[in-house]
């Protein structure tokens, strides 16, 4: 996760030494595509699925057969019956499930927000350091044309 980020934040400024990104923008980034998030979206989407499912009546069943040695014929049918509250149950179930994957998309948002604010600082010190060694190259080519006219 560290990496990812890193290189979400980092991979632009190559590109340009002189671009800088906010630390919304960085934010704005990895909400938008970081792979934790978008298993998490996915297991909402999920979740909420199942909940449509949870209230759906079982299916009947039948079931046929015939004997070798007789000139039988038998035939079964079989109705599930949703009874004592057994449906209202497994939607409760479904529904509190739902709750608790939205939960951990929240922490997961939150250990992606986590990750990039250290990439993120992380890259604004790289920023600063190059640029204090830009200028101090800049002063010391320039101390060095100085002196060498004083030769």
């Amino acid at each position: 996760m560290r990496l990812f980020a890193a290189l979400l934040l980092f991979v632009p400024s190559v590109a340009s030494a002189e671009t800088r990104i906010s630390a919304a923008e960085a934010l704005r980034r990895a909400k938008a595509v970081a792979p934790e998030l978008r298993v998490a979206r996915e297991r909402e989407g999920i979740a909420h699925a199942d909940v449509g499912i949870a209230g759906v009546y079982p299916n009947p069943t039948v079931a046929a057969g015939s004997s070798t040695q007789a000139a039988r014929l038998g035939v079964t049918l079989s109705v599930p019956l949703v009874v004592f509250g057994q449906r209202g149950a497994s939607i409760a179930a479904s529904r509190a499930d739902l709750e608790t994957v939205k939960v951990d998309s929240e922490v997961t948002w939150a250990d992606v927000r986590a990750a990039t604010a250290r990439a993120f600082v992380a890259l604004w010190v790289a920023q600063e350091r190059a640029a204090a060694r830009k200028e101090e190259l800049a002063i010391s080519r320039g101390g060095s044309t100085r002196s060498s006219r004083r030769v």
